[in-house]
């Protein structure tokens, strides 16, 4: 099934008291929150699992976590901060000459016509004019944040607000630019067939997006992965284009970093489970990465 909508939440960021219940007591086999530890490290280092956006029943940022950042020199994410509207618009540009229409049959282009008319108040003239040169990334991110009912929230820019105010230092593993050029790597001819998709099962997308979240929430990384792989069979395509070739680049900057600095580290949650996953990579450095309550 071509669910990457789905699961985009949980890959890359988005460029532009929650009612939830602590988590049970006791000694957890798997969590959001991991400590990173390795013998004659004088610093510590915590790894979080985040999603890039989610529904604000789901959000969970309890002081313990606030404070592990706020004791912390350094935060490190994905990115290090988000870039201008502007800026991002000019990443998103086609090749001279290339128009997203290029990328969509005369029938997509109705259904992506009738989505912006519908969802964002935007008629064929003022789409054309907006977005005629832009790649269908665009689209995609606007089609997944639709997945989301109600009001949503961001681990990012809720870590990024309160490392602000705490006068801490933000670094980045990637660039806009690189996190723009994974997806210039997947192929463009299936990306209107895959965005259209969402109009095509939208109830059902949006029901998987549910259940994402509560898999997600619940915190069972091995579970979250299953499910991500199940629904989304871009994710295995190009699985080593979107989780293990950024896993295994970014090992050795998380291991600089740590080795000089507290650093509390939050990447999507997908980074973190799985053979190439950024726990089971640490391990095979020969660090500790334990699960803790949070």
């Amino acid at each position: 099934m071509n669910r990457l909508p789905v699961v985009l939440a949980m890959l890359l960021p988005f460029l532009f008291s929650c009612g939830v219940e602590k988590q049970a007591e006791g000694t957890p086999e798997s969590s959001l929150l991991w400590k990173i530890e390795k013998e004659g490290m004088t610093t510590d280092a915590y790894l979080y699992g985040t999603m890039h956006l989610i529904n604000k029943e789901y959000f969970y940022f309890p002081e313990k976590l606030q404070n592990l950042v706020k004791k912390s020199d350094v935060l490190v994410m994905e990115l290090g901060a988000l870039p201008d509207y502007a800026s991002a618009m000019s990443l998103m540009l086609l090749p001279e000459g290339e128009s997203i229409n290029d990328y969509f049959t005369e029938e997509q282009m109705e259904l992506v016509y009738d989505f912006m008319e519908s969802e964002m108040n935007m008629n064929k003239e003022a789409f054309d004019l907006a977005f005629g040169r832009m790649k269908p990334f665009i689209i995609l991110q606007l089609v997944t944040s639709k997945q989301f009912s109600g009001e949503t929230e961001s681990f990012e820019l809720s870590f990024t607000n309160l490392a602000k105010e705490n006068e801490m230092e933000i670094i980045g593993l990637e660039t806009v630019e690189q996190q723009l050029g994974f997806f210039d790597q997947i192929p463009q001819s299936g990306m209107g067939s895959m965005i259209t998709q969402y109009f095509e099962e939208k109830d059902k997308m949006e029901e998987e997006t549910e259940k994402l979240q509560k898999i997600y929430r619940a915190g069972n990384l091995d579970s979250l992965a299953v499910f991500m792989k199940e629904t989304s069979q871009e994710l295995l395509d190009f699985e080593d284009i979107l989780l293990t070739n950024r896993n295994k680049a970014w090992i050795p900057e998380i291991e600089k970093i740590i080795s000089e600095k507290n650093a509390f580290i939050a990447v999507g949650a997908a980074h973190l489970a799985g053979e190439n996953g950024v726990i089971e990579l640490l391990k095979k450095k020969g660090y500790t990465v334990q699960p803790i309550l949070f």
